[in-house]
């Protein structure tokens, strides 16, 4: 699921009932922290971050045992500087 240059700060409750979701791209957006439901996205195996306003990775992100591919990079915005 491609979400990139949304201005997203958040996801909404309905990401729930997205736990069949393998890749989900969220670059370019405005997260700075990522809230807990990420862990209910069981079966994702890409996380793509880049460009967003975290500064590190919320430690639920650990519990999802299929992640394989985890952009790792946290990076400030530059279109927002």
């Amino acid at each position: 699921l491609g979400l990139s240059e949304n201005k997203l700060k958040s996801f909404p409750d309905s990401f729930q009932q997205l736990s069949i979701l393998k890749v989900l791209i969220l670059d370019y957006n405005d997260f700075e922290t990522l809230p807990s439901l990420i862990t209910d996205l069981t079966m994702l195996q890409e996380l793509y971050l880049r460009y967003n306003k975290l500064y590190n990775l919320p430690d639920p992100i650990k519990n999802l045992k299929t992640l394989q591919k985890e952009d790792q990079k946290p990076q400030r915005s530059k279109k927002n500087q």
